[in-house]
This record gives C-alpha cells, structure tokens and sequence, in this order.
C-alpha cells in the first residue's frame, strides 16, 4: 500500500507538474472543470501551507497529488449533510491504478482522523471519471447544473 505524504514546499514544482498532466487529461474528455489555464505555484502553496496536500513517493519522485479538506463550504454547503467528511481534490497521479491506491490510502487518513465518508465532486459530463469514482464505492448525492460546469458530488462512506 501507498503512503501518503504531506506535501513541503520544495514540492512545488513537482505537484505542478502532476496536477497539469492530469488537467490536459481531463481536458482530453472534454471536461474544463478545473479551468482553462494551468496550474501555477500561487494556487498550490495554500494548500501546502495549509498542511492538506497530500503526494505519493515512488522512488523519491513525486508520482501523484491529492487535496484533503476537512470542510469545503464553497461546494458543499448542502441543509442535512454531516460535517465529518474528508473533501477529495485535485486527485492526479503520473501512473496507472496509483489513483485508485490514492482513494484507498485517503480513507485509511479519514478513519484516523473519525470521518465518516470521503466526499468529492466532479463535472458529471465526464462520464468516464463519474463510472470511475463510482467503481471506488463513491455514490451520487446531487447535481448542480447551475456553475460553469454541471457537477455531481459523491460520498464514500466508511463505515
């Protein structure tokens, strides 16, 4: 099993240079829900600052990035939802199957820390990206076809 790491500052570039191979992925499928630039060090250090980016190590290169948030009111502020949930973000990896070890090594950090789901969303016109979450026990809790793009939030549960 992958460990994941908390991302340092001297991390930057290579989290960039994982998180803009996989948005031209994204791209590919026509999905612009990540926005229509690339990423840059003014976006990612936040994150690092704020102790919530997350990488994988595989012989010390840096191979995949994800964002782990204990809140996310800007696209979760749902009437009735708990507020014991890890947020997914930005999950990118350089190698195939690590993804998936991503998902798996996150839900062992929100056990640890007693969440009780992983959350996330996605542009649900990316049907591909939506069956592949999907495939990872994330279900689909509602749509909002009014932002930019139209997007579907899923959860994990733990338990």
């Amino acid at each position: 099993m992958i460990k994941l790491h908390q991302a340092k500052l001297s991390d930057t570039f290579d989290v960039i240079q994982v998180l803009n191979g996989a948005l031209e992925k994204k791209r590919s499928y026509g999905d612009d829900a990540w926005g229509d630039g690339l990423f840059t060090a003014s976006e990612i250090l936040p994150h690092i600052e704020a102790g919530e980016l997350y990488i994988v190590l595989e012989s010390g290169d840096v191979t995949g990035v994800v964002v782990l948030q204990e809140t996310d009111e800007n696209m979760w502020d749902i009437d009735g939802l708990d507020n014991t949930a890890f947020y997914i973000h930005k999950l990118s990896s350089l190698r195939k199957g690590l993804g998936i070890e991503m998902i798996e090594a996150s839900v062992l950090l929100a056990k640890k820390k007693n969440k009780t789901c992983l959350r996330l969303d996605c542009n649900s016109e990316n049907v591909p990206l939506c069956t592949y979450y999907e495939r990872q026990g994330f279900h689909e809790v509602r749509r909002n076809s009014k932002s930019t793009t139209n997007t579907m939030y899923m959860q994990k549960d733990l338990s």
